[in-house]
């Protein structure tokens, strides 16, 4: 009879304890559930951003190459507008050496035929600035509109 209570006391011993162990098992188990949730939000979220960060760059390489567009065209007008302008001031400094010229041949007639030459080359000089003053104005006014 001693032995039999004592059967008892272990057996009710041994269900508590086991009924205590599921218990701590669930437990467990649903944390682990939130925790796989958990998990499973932060893949989303992570492929999110990865998907985000994709377009980004496919945005950021796009606007580079419009960039390197952007810069070639601008440095393509600029050597154009450099050739332009050196091509007026050689022409600029070639009117200014006919008018140099003029100025020397009219300084140096001293009666009328040599005066009268030097008079027809300062105004064909003269004649030559005007038209390249002309031409420059009408380049620049191109450009502009450009």
């Amino acid at each position: 009879s001693h032995w039999r209570l004592a059967g008892v006391v272990l057996r009710r011993r041994g269900h508590r304890q086991l009924k205590d162990l599921e218990e701590e098992l669930d437990q467990v188990l649903d944390e682990l559930d939130e925790v796989l949730d958990d998990l499973d939000d932060t893949e989303e979220a992570l492929d999110s951003t990865e998907s985000s960060l994709s377009e980004v760059e496919n945005k950021s390489r796009m606007l580079e190459s419009m960039l390197e567009s952007i810069t070639a065209e601008k440095n393509r007008l600029a050597a154009e507008r450099d050739e332009a302008l050196n091509a007026a001031n050689l022409e600029n400094e070639k009117a200014m050496q006919a008018i140099e010229e003029a100025r020397r041949v009219s300084k140096a007639a001293e009666d009328g035929a040599a005066k009268l030459e030097a008079d027809l080359l300062w105004t064909k000089a003269l004649v030559e600035q005007k038209q390249q003053e002309l031409e420059q104005k009408r380049r620049e006014v191109e450009q502009r509109e450009q």
